[in-house]
């Protein structure tokens, strides 16, 4: 009768201790789901505020570049037209910042439009595209590829991909004689998409690469871009449900792969949102 007693006292104990236990996991789970909720809130207020401000700054940046074209046809005085024409580069440049920044609010709430998508044509062009523009002359573009790929995926999301990681390699080429862009196109067993772009232009140091895909990060000085190309093509191979890796250091080489899946795969937009965030260094 007595163990009988103490038996039951314990599965009681048991019983209250599992009562405690499973109220507080609901509880957590609660507030868990107010934070993300109220993340994904103050990401998409985030989101909205830098579309509206890039959009409303687009417009006075390009009068400002507007009156400098201006004022270049009136003004005949050499350092005068020295100051004008290095303010028209600078309108120019502060408006590449601002077309991709409204880009990347673009990639983020893309209403994806899934569609058969040839990669080996589209690294053609995209690559091609590249190698003509000024000052790569002497930059030599190799493109390889072990099968014909095609894609169900969006198309915006795939060339916005494909155009910054080979603009990368082109622009942090050192435009030698023996300067490459090597683009090799591969797919696995499972049909998962493998695109390597590499290059032979300054490399990238071991300590950097925790900040490569962080945006307005550029790995030099003398970098002429954005800072935004590589974290842009990051968050929209994201929204394939891809990623993007750089491959271990190696001195004056830089090789980045970015793998896709063959078929449709499209996140939840919101998650993509906070995932982003968090990318780019804002919570």
């Amino acid at each position: 009768m007595e163990r009988t007693a103490q038996l039951l006292q314990k599965n009681q104990e048991i019983e209250a201790i599992n009562d405690a236990l499973e109220s507080r996991v609901e509880q957590r789970t609660l507030e868990l789901k107010q934070a993300n909720e109220s993340l994904v809130g103050a990401n998409q207020e985030l989101d909205m505020f830098i579309y509206r401000a890039s959009h409303d700054i687009k417009g006075p940046v390009a009068t400002l570049a507007g009156l400098c074209k201006v004022a270049a046809l009136d003004v005949t005085e050499p350092k005068a037209l020295e100051y004008i024409n290095l303010l028209d580069r600078t309108c120019e440049k502060a408006n590449q910042t601002l077309v991709r920044i409204l880009g990347i609010y673009e990639i983020r709430n893309l209403e994806a439009e899934p569609q058969p998508v040839s990669l080996n044509g589209l690294i053609r062009e995209i690559a091609g595209a590249a190698k003509a523009a000024a000052g790569y002359e002497k930059v030599k573009l190799h493109l390889e590829s072990t099968a014909t790929v095609t894609l169900l995926a969006d198309p915006v999301l795939v060339r916005t991909i494909l155009v910054n990681l080979i603009d990368n390699a082109f622009r942090f080429s050192k435009r030698r004689e023996n300067s490459y862009v090597s683009v090799r196109l591969t797919q696995g067993p499972g049909g998962e998409v493998c695109i390597q772009v590499r290059d032979n232009g300054m490399g990238i140091l071991p300590d950097l690469r925790s900040k490569l895909f962080t945006m307005f990060f550029r790995g030099t000085v003398n970098a002429s871009g954005t800072g935004l190309g590589l974290y842009i093509a990051k968050i929209a191979a994201e929204r394939l449900c891809g990623r993007i890796e750089l491959q271990p250091y190696r001195p004056e080489e830089t090789v980045f792969e970015a793998f896709l899946p063959p078929g449709l795969c499209l996140p939840d937009p919101s998650a993509a949102n906070v995932h982003a965030a968090e990318n780019a260094g804002m919570i």
